[in-house]
Protein backbone atom coordinates (compact mmCIF):
# COMPACT_ATOMS: atom_id res chain seq x y z
CA UNK A 1 0.00 0.00 0.00
CA UNK A 2 1.18 4.01 -0.87
CA UNK A 3 2.64 5.88 2.19
CA UNK A 4 1.13 8.84 2.84
CA UNK A 5 1.79 11.46 5.40
CA UNK A 6 -0.76 13.31 7.61
CA UNK A 7 -0.66 16.36 6.69
CA UNK A 8 -0.18 17.54 10.64
CA UNK A 9 2.41 15.22 10.79
CA UNK A 10 4.56 16.83 7.95
CA UNK A 11 8.06 17.86 8.74
CA UNK A 12 9.53 20.28 6.59
CA UNK A 13 13.39 19.45 6.71
CA UNK A 14 12.89 16.28 5.66
CA UNK A 15 11.27 17.48 2.22
CA UNK A 16 14.05 16.78 -0.51
CA UNK A 17 14.73 18.22 -4.21
CA UNK A 18 16.29 15.96 -6.90
CA UNK A 19 17.82 17.29 -9.84
CA UNK A 20 16.18 19.36 -13.01
CA UNK A 21 15.02 18.61 -16.29
CA UNK A 22 14.25 20.65 -19.06
CA UNK A 23 11.48 20.39 -21.00
CA UNK A 24 9.27 22.47 -23.81
CA UNK A 25 12.18 24.19 -25.58
CA UNK A 26 13.82 24.60 -22.20
CA UNK A 27 11.14 26.70 -21.52
CA UNK A 28 10.13 24.91 -18.71
CA UNK A 29 12.50 22.80 -15.79
CA UNK A 30 11.12 20.42 -13.20
CA UNK A 31 12.33 20.21 -9.90
CA UNK A 32 11.18 16.73 -8.51
CA UNK A 33 10.06 16.43 -4.96
CA UNK A 34 10.58 13.39 -2.24
CA UNK A 35 10.31 12.75 1.25
CA UNK A 36 12.90 11.37 3.90
CA UNK A 37 11.75 9.04 6.37
CA UNK A 38 13.23 8.75 9.49
CA UNK A 39 14.76 5.12 8.34
CA UNK A 40 16.18 7.12 5.78
CA UNK A 41 13.50 5.55 3.24
CA UNK A 42 12.73 7.86 0.21
CA UNK A 43 9.11 7.95 -0.64
CA UNK A 44 7.17 10.24 -3.10
CA UNK A 45 5.80 13.11 -0.91
CA UNK A 46 2.20 12.20 -0.42
CA UNK A 47 -0.22 13.81 2.45
CA UNK A 48 -3.77 13.03 3.46
CA UNK A 49 -5.46 16.01 4.26
CA UNK A 50 -7.98 16.84 7.05
CA UNK A 51 -11.50 17.11 5.87
CA UNK A 52 -12.60 19.93 3.28
CA UNK A 53 -15.14 21.51 1.70
CA UNK A 54 -15.34 20.70 -2.49
CA UNK A 55 -18.18 24.02 -3.11
CA UNK A 56 -17.84 23.07 -7.11
CA UNK A 57 -17.30 19.35 -6.71
CA UNK A 58 -14.68 18.00 -9.63
CA UNK A 59 -14.33 20.70 -12.19
CA UNK A 60 -12.33 22.28 -14.98
CA UNK A 61 -11.19 25.29 -16.80
CA UNK A 62 -13.17 24.81 -20.00
CA UNK A 63 -14.92 27.89 -19.74
CA UNK A 64 -11.34 29.89 -19.75
CA UNK A 65 -8.97 27.63 -21.30
CA UNK A 66 -7.49 28.62 -25.11
CA UNK A 67 -8.61 27.03 -27.73
CA UNK A 68 -4.51 25.49 -28.06
CA UNK A 69 -4.61 24.34 -24.91
CA UNK A 70 -5.93 21.28 -23.30
CA UNK A 71 -9.02 21.98 -20.86
CA UNK A 72 -7.60 20.69 -16.97
CA UNK A 73 -9.55 19.52 -14.66
CA UNK A 74 -8.95 19.97 -10.70
CA UNK A 75 -10.66 19.89 -7.16
CA UNK A 76 -10.84 22.98 -5.31
CA UNK A 77 -11.08 22.77 -1.38
CA UNK A 78 -12.34 25.17 0.67
CA UNK A 79 -11.40 26.66 4.00
CA UNK A 80 -14.53 27.61 4.89
CA UNK A 81 -14.92 27.99 8.90
CA UNK A 82 -11.20 27.44 9.54
CA UNK A 83 -11.60 30.18 12.27
CA UNK A 84 -13.23 27.43 14.16
CA UNK A 85 -11.23 24.43 12.93
CA UNK A 86 -8.03 23.70 14.55
CA UNK A 87 -7.36 21.04 11.79
CA UNK A 88 -8.12 24.04 8.93
CA UNK A 89 -5.62 26.41 10.64
CA UNK A 90 -2.84 23.38 11.09
CA UNK A 91 -2.87 22.54 7.88
CA UNK A 92 -2.66 25.93 6.52
CA UNK A 93 0.55 26.45 9.17
CA UNK A 94 2.14 23.25 7.32
CA UNK A 95 1.63 24.65 4.01
CA UNK A 96 3.40 27.62 4.99
CA UNK A 97 6.19 25.50 6.13
CA UNK A 98 6.26 23.58 3.03
CA UNK A 99 6.09 26.38 0.70
CA UNK A 100 8.98 28.22 3.04
CA UNK A 101 10.64 24.68 2.44
CA UNK A 102 10.96 24.26 -1.20
CA UNK A 103 11.75 27.95 -1.56
CA UNK A 104 15.15 27.41 0.63
CA UNK A 105 16.04 24.05 -1.35
CA UNK A 106 15.53 25.97 -4.72
CA UNK A 107 17.86 28.67 -3.50
CA UNK A 108 20.45 26.44 -1.78
CA UNK A 109 20.76 23.95 -4.49
CA UNK A 110 19.64 25.36 -8.03
CA UNK A 111 19.32 29.05 -8.05
CA UNK A 112 23.13 29.72 -8.78
CA UNK A 113 22.96 27.54 -11.74
CA UNK A 114 19.28 28.75 -13.07
CA UNK A 115 18.96 32.18 -13.05
CA UNK A 116 21.11 35.01 -14.29
CA UNK A 117 22.04 37.57 -12.65
CA UNK A 118 24.20 40.92 -13.29
CA UNK A 119 27.93 39.87 -12.66
CA UNK A 120 28.58 43.42 -12.08
CA UNK A 121 26.74 43.86 -8.70
CA UNK A 122 28.42 42.56 -5.68
CA UNK A 123 28.35 39.07 -4.22
CA UNK A 124 26.06 40.50 -1.32
CA UNK A 125 23.43 41.98 -3.57
CA UNK A 126 24.00 39.05 -5.56
CA UNK A 127 22.71 36.87 -2.68
CA UNK A 128 20.12 38.57 -1.79
CA UNK A 129 18.87 38.74 -4.76
CA UNK A 130 18.68 34.74 -5.60
CA UNK A 131 17.17 34.42 -1.75
CA UNK A 132 14.49 37.03 -2.99
CA UNK A 133 13.44 35.26 -6.80
CA UNK A 134 11.73 32.19 -5.67
CA UNK A 135 9.50 34.42 -2.89
CA UNK A 136 8.65 36.38 -5.33
CA UNK A 137 7.80 34.64 -7.70
CA UNK A 138 6.49 31.13 -6.13
CA UNK A 139 3.03 30.68 -6.98
CA UNK A 140 1.21 30.03 -3.26
CA UNK A 141 0.06 26.81 -2.50
CA UNK A 142 -3.04 27.85 -0.46
CA UNK A 143 -5.02 30.62 -3.05
CA UNK A 144 -6.53 33.75 -1.72
CA UNK A 145 -10.37 33.70 -1.90
CA UNK A 146 -11.97 35.75 -4.57
CA UNK A 147 -14.06 39.59 -3.50
CA UNK A 148 -17.17 39.71 -5.38
CA UNK A 149 -19.84 42.41 -4.33
CA UNK A 150 -17.95 43.51 -1.23
CA UNK A 151 -18.02 39.51 -0.28
CA UNK A 152 -14.88 37.86 0.72
CA UNK A 153 -14.59 33.92 0.11
CA UNK A 154 -12.74 31.28 1.99
CA UNK A 155 -9.14 30.50 0.94
CA UNK A 156 -9.02 27.73 -1.55
CA UNK A 157 -6.29 24.97 -1.64
CA UNK A 158 -6.33 23.59 -5.30
CA UNK A 159 -5.56 20.01 -6.27
CA UNK A 160 -5.02 19.12 -9.89
CA UNK A 161 -6.43 15.46 -11.85
CA UNK A 162 -4.79 13.63 -14.10
CA UNK A 163 -7.40 13.17 -17.16
CA UNK A 164 -8.04 10.73 -19.49
CA UNK A 165 -8.60 12.89 -22.81
CA UNK A 166 -9.95 9.59 -24.91
CA UNK A 167 -11.93 7.97 -22.39
CA UNK A 168 -12.66 11.99 -20.88
CA UNK A 169 -12.36 10.58 -16.93
CA UNK A 170 -9.35 10.14 -14.36
CA UNK A 171 -6.65 8.32 -15.21
CA UNK A 172 -7.12 4.95 -13.82
CA UNK A 173 -5.03 5.66 -10.74
CA UNK A 174 -7.08 7.87 -9.37
CA UNK A 175 -9.28 7.10 -7.03
CA UNK A 176 -12.63 7.77 -5.41
CA UNK A 177 -14.73 5.81 -2.62
CA UNK A 178 -17.49 6.95 -0.59
CA UNK A 179 -18.29 6.23 2.88
CA UNK A 180 -18.35 2.37 2.59
CA UNK A 181 -15.33 2.64 1.39
CA UNK A 182 -16.91 1.77 -2.05
CA UNK A 183 -15.14 2.71 -5.58
CA UNK A 184 -17.07 4.74 -7.52
CA UNK A 185 -16.49 6.99 -10.60
CA UNK A 186 -15.78 10.35 -9.89
CA UNK A 187 -19.17 11.99 -11.53
CA UNK A 188 -21.14 11.04 -7.88
CA UNK A 189 -19.34 13.81 -6.22
CA UNK A 190 -21.42 16.75 -5.97
CA UNK A 191 -21.12 20.30 -5.40
CA UNK A 192 -20.50 20.66 -1.45
CA UNK A 193 -19.35 17.31 -0.96
CA UNK A 194 -16.95 16.88 2.29
CA UNK A 195 -13.27 15.25 0.92
CA UNK A 196 -10.89 13.71 3.20
CA UNK A 197 -8.52 13.76 0.13
CA UNK A 198 -4.51 11.87 -0.78
CA UNK A 199 -2.77 14.30 -2.91
CA UNK A 200 0.72 14.64 -4.07
CA UNK A 201 3.36 16.71 -4.41
CA UNK A 202 5.01 15.59 -7.47
CA UNK A 203 7.30 18.43 -8.39
CA UNK A 204 7.64 22.28 -8.83
CA UNK A 205 7.87 24.07 -11.87
CA UNK A 206 9.60 26.54 -13.08
CA UNK A 207 8.55 28.85 -16.25
CA UNK A 208 11.48 30.95 -17.88
CA UNK A 209 12.86 31.37 -14.78
CA UNK A 210 9.98 34.00 -13.61
CA UNK A 211 7.71 31.63 -12.06
CA UNK A 212 7.52 28.86 -9.81
CA UNK A 213 4.88 26.79 -9.75
CA UNK A 214 4.01 23.07 -7.24
CA UNK A 215 2.59 20.28 -9.52
CA UNK A 216 0.00 19.00 -6.86
CA UNK A 217 -2.03 15.74 -7.89
CA UNK A 218 -4.74 13.86 -6.47
CA UNK A 219 -4.15 9.98 -5.69
CA UNK A 220 -6.99 9.12 -3.99
CA UNK A 221 -10.20 10.55 -1.90
CA UNK A 222 -13.47 9.56 0.06
CA UNK A 223 -16.57 11.54 -0.09
CA UNK A 224 -19.99 12.41 1.72
CA UNK A 225 -22.19 14.33 -0.15
CA UNK A 226 -24.40 16.87 1.34
CA UNK A 227 -27.65 15.60 1.83
CA UNK A 228 -30.38 17.59 0.17
CA UNK A 229 -34.05 17.57 0.77
CA UNK A 230 -36.34 16.27 -1.92
CA UNK A 231 -40.12 15.61 -1.43
CA UNK A 232 -42.29 16.22 1.45
CA UNK A 233 -40.41 16.25 4.61
CA UNK A 234 -42.54 18.68 6.91
CA UNK A 235 -43.19 16.67 9.89
CA UNK A 236 -46.78 17.11 11.27
CA UNK A 237 -47.09 20.19 14.31
CA UNK A 238 -49.82 20.05 16.53
CA UNK A 239 -53.22 18.65 16.28
CA UNK A 240 -54.61 18.06 12.82
CA UNK A 241 -58.07 19.25 11.63
CA UNK A 242 -59.38 16.06 12.08
CA UNK A 243 -57.90 15.09 15.75
CA UNK A 244 -59.80 18.62 16.68
CA UNK A 245 -62.91 17.48 15.77
CA UNK A 246 -62.37 13.35 16.99
CA UNK A 247 -63.04 12.27 13.79
CA UNK A 248 -60.05 9.83 13.65
CA UNK A 249 -57.16 11.87 13.94
CA UNK A 250 -54.99 9.17 15.45
CA UNK A 251 -55.08 6.30 12.50
CA UNK A 252 -54.32 9.15 9.91
CA UNK A 253 -51.36 10.81 11.89
CA UNK A 254 -49.81 7.36 12.44
CA UNK A 255 -50.74 7.24 8.06
CA UNK A 256 -48.62 10.46 7.82
CA UNK A 257 -45.84 9.50 10.34
CA UNK A 258 -45.40 5.82 8.86
CA UNK A 259 -45.41 7.78 5.48
CA UNK A 260 -42.95 9.84 6.60
CA UNK A 261 -40.33 7.75 8.28
CA UNK A 262 -40.51 5.27 4.99
CA UNK A 263 -39.48 8.51 2.93
CA UNK A 264 -36.92 9.85 5.67
CA UNK A 265 -35.26 5.71 4.89
CA UNK A 266 -35.39 6.04 1.54
CA UNK A 267 -33.68 9.94 1.12
CA UNK A 268 -31.02 8.41 4.03
CA UNK A 269 -30.35 5.45 1.44
CA UNK A 270 -29.41 7.31 -1.38
CA UNK A 271 -25.94 7.61 -0.83
CA UNK A 272 -26.28 3.11 0.33
CA UNK A 273 -27.79 2.57 -3.04
CA UNK A 274 -24.46 3.88 -4.82
CA UNK A 275 -23.02 1.38 -7.59
CA UNK A 276 -21.44 -1.79 -5.74
CA UNK A 277 -18.42 -2.24 -7.35
CA UNK A 278 -15.58 -3.86 -6.20
CA UNK A 279 -13.96 -2.44 -3.75
CA UNK A 280 -10.40 -0.62 -4.73
CA UNK A 281 -7.27 -0.68 -2.20
CA UNK A 282 -8.82 1.93 0.04
CA UNK A 283 -5.63 3.69 2.05
CA UNK A 284 -7.20 6.27 4.04
CA UNK A 285 -6.07 6.07 7.98
CA UNK A 286 -8.10 3.31 9.30
CA UNK A 287 -10.50 6.10 11.34
CA UNK A 288 -10.79 9.59 9.09
CA UNK A 289 -12.49 12.65 10.23
CA UNK A 290 -15.52 11.40 8.29
CA UNK A 291 -15.52 8.55 9.98
CA UNK A 292 -15.40 10.30 13.34
CA UNK A 293 -18.77 12.52 11.96
CA UNK A 294 -20.63 9.09 10.73
CA UNK A 295 -20.02 7.60 14.36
Amino acid sequence: MEKQIMYDQIEPERIRMTGNRNSKGNAVTTFRLKYKMKNNEMIDFKIQLPQMIAPFGISNNALFAKDKNPTKWFLQLSFKNEENDPKLQMFRKKMKEVEERIQYLFYKNFSEEMVPVDEDIKDDDKRDELQRLPKRYFNPIIKKGNTKNNITYPDIFKVGISWDDKKDMPIDRVEFYNMREEKQPYTKIKQGAKITAIISFNAVYMRAMKKFIPNIKLVQLQYKNRENFTGFQIKTDGLSDDEESGSGGDDKNKDIYDSESSESVAFQDEEEGESEEGKGDFSMEDKTEADEEEA
